[in-house]
């Protein structure tokens, strides 16, 4: 359900698709959602490692005693960015939690079709 949503949203944001290049897209995608969230990224051969601190999730998980990074929030959250980095780039993008707690860190890599 958060891909879709991401590649749904994905086209409402016509200006991301002009990128060219994942690290242009990625830095438009940071100045775009900065007012909610900050992260930085790092990029290495297709493979995008987002971290985001602090994890604007992290409070409400810690109220209901959920554990972050496992959490359909979390899910949902991580297979959004997923779906947006899909739509955007027209490649497929799966993902992997490195991190998860008062920071979060996602690695989001090339799938084969």
């Amino acid at each position: 359900m958060g891909r879709r949503a991401g590649m749904v949203a994905a086209a409402h944001l016509p200006e991301m698709y002009e990128q060219k290049d994942l690290d242009t897209l990625l830095h438009r995608m940071k100045e775009r959602f900065g007012s909610s969230f900050g992260f930085e990224y790092t990029l290495s051969d297709g493979t995008v490692t987002l971290s985001v601190e602090p994890c604007g999730l992290l409070q409400a998980l810690t109220r209901a005693v959920q554990q972050p990074g496992v959490t359909d929030l979390c899910l949902l959250f991580h297979e959004y960015w997923e779906g947006l980095l899909s739509a955007f780039t027209g490649r497929k993008y799966g993902y992997a939690i490195q991190k998860a707690g008062d920071a979060c860190t996602v690695v989001f890599q090339l799938q084969e079709r």
